[in-house]
């Protein structure tokens, strides 16, 4: 999975775009996980204190926003 960096998140994580080999049937929750163990200053700019990402942070799979199809 292609995880792209943008503003001030390629900043802090000093890279435009990384890969992540994932199983096909990987959840968004197992990726965040992965984007944190490798830069770990992300932590507390995308998750909230409970892990969740918080809901302001763009996320696109296949050029589409999940959220709009969950009601978010």
């Amino acid at each position: 999975m292609q995880v792209n960096f943008y503003g001030t998140y390629r900043q802090t994580a000093g890279i435009k775009q990384v890969e992540f080999n994932l199983p096909a049937q990987s959840t968004l929750r197992e990726l965040l996980a992965m984007v944190v163990q490798k830069y770990p200053a992300l932590e507390h700019e995308i998750l909230d204190s409970k892990g969740n990402l918080f809901p302001y942070i763009p996320i696109y799979i296949n050029g589409r926003n999940p959220r709009l199809n969950l009601g978010m």
